[in-house]
């Protein structure tokens, strides 16, 4: 699973990435055209992973577009 979002409302040009690999989430955010934040999360079971990514989907998912 990988979802992007983005939002560029007003003077915006942010993303951020969320893809689940297994029993790892990896992020990455930050200004579009800018080198990107990122972070890991490792998880014992891969259902947890799924989950905590979906979590993190809803709670960026105000005010971007969803894209993949």
């Amino acid at each position: 699973m990988e979802t992007v979002l983005i939002n560029t409302t007003g003077n915006h040009r942010k993303f951020y990435k969320v893809a689940v690999k297994g029993k790892t989430v990896e992020l990455s955010w930050g200004r579009i055209g800018n080198t990107p934040m990122t972070k890991t999360v490792r998880f014992d079971y891969k259902d947890s992973a799924e989950d905590w990514a979906a979590d993190k989907v809803d709670e960026k998912s105000t005010n971007a577009v969803t894209k993949g």
